[in-house]
């Protein structure tokens, strides 16, 4: 959570009325200076399910490392605080797991707007089918499946391979997901759309809408590098 006053209560909301009611929910403020802890202590109050945690600004991958560290479930995802998760989810997804027992599942999203919500070109033919069991190697288009927050990761593959989100720079998602999609030994693909990603207007821009911006293109960059070279060294055409 980093300034985001004017969302986080839709996106709580979201995570409040999820049909997995077994929801464990650490909300980990980033050093916000708006009023958006404020919003989270609300739900801290009144949902025993929800827990604050605050930390001097430290960046996504910094805050999205404290969130899991805190977390004590068999399940592990990631939910950005502008955005909005569909209510079934999460039991989608951990109803996959638990029947195939995959490392993690990965659900079809939507952008949000203030028109209302259309399918993400990036991933219409990476989720065009369901498809259980299934890996990278078998189904080429998940690497454009790059993003955190439309995952159920199960937590003891998540410790097996000591993933962490980087830190202090721009596109962390991806040197954590495509790594996982190779190292999964089976990942369950869902077509229904299980997330909504915001797109902002006026000032507050997301980081995804600021892609042209110079650090923005250095990390993007790097981050492709890096996957690149983790790909070479596992043998990966």
């Amino acid at each position: 959570i980093y300034n985001v006053e004017r969302y986080l209560a839709e996106c709580l909301e979201s995570l409040a009325h999820q049909t997995q009611r077994d929801l464990e929910v650490v909300m980990v403020d980033d050093g916000s200076t708006d009023s958006s802890a404020a919003v989270a202590r609300e739900f801290e109050a009144r949902d025993s399910r929800f827990r604050l945690v605050q930390q001097p600004n430290a960046g996504l991958g910094a805050a999205r490392n404290t969130g899991a560290r805190h977390a004590s479930g068999a399940y592990l995802a990631f939910v950005d605080s502008d955005d909005v998760v569909v209510s079934n989810a999460y039991e989608l997804m951990v109803t996959s797991l638990e029947q195939t027992g995959s490392d993690f599942a990965c659900g079809n999203y939507h952008r949000l707007t203030v028109t209302g919500t259309w399918q993400s070109a990036m991933v219409a033919e990476t989720f065009r089918a369901n498809r259980s069991k299934t890996h990278i190697t078998k189904h080429p288009a998940l690497l454009n499946d790059r993003t955190a927050w439309n995952k159920v990761f199960r937590r003891s593959f998540w410790t097996q391979h000591g993933f962490r989100w980087p830190e202090g720079v721009l596109y962390e998602d991806i040197p954590v997901t495509l790594p996982a999609h190779v190292l999964a030994r089976s990942v369950d693909v869902l077509r229904q759309p299980i997330y909504l990603w915001r797109a902002r207007v006026g000032d507050s821009t997301s980081i995804t809408q600021r892609r042209t911006e110079p650090r923005a293109v250095r990390d993007r960059t790097r981050a492709v590098d890096g996957v690149s070279r983790f790909l070479a060294e596992h043998g990966e055409k």
